[in-house]
């Protein structure tokens, strides 16, 4: 899941590059430069939002792993969760 989330979050980033560079760049687009640099955004960006979306895949297991009733029953009998 967390993977899912940063690569969704990744593709959108370099999206959002390729857009932006394709508008200042479009006349004379600089093929190299913007190859180079979509190699380095998506080979660094996971890489440092990575914490983050595993975070954030863990708040959400939580929220629906403690709606079903297994949680509660482990719960009340003391197990103190998973």
């Amino acid at each position: 899941g967390a993977m899912v989330i940063n690569y969704g979050v990744t593709t959108s980033v370099w999206i959002v590059l390729l857009v932006v560079w394709l508008v200042v760049d479009l006349p004379d687009v600089h093929v190299a430069q913007l190859t180079i640099t979509s190699i380095v955004v998506v080979a660094l960006f996971p890489l440092g939002s990575y914490p983050f979306s595993k975070t954030l895949w863990a708040a959400f297991d939580y929220l629906v792993y403690r709606t079903s009733p297994e949680y509660a029953a482990d719960r009340a009998e003391g197990n103190g969760g998973r």
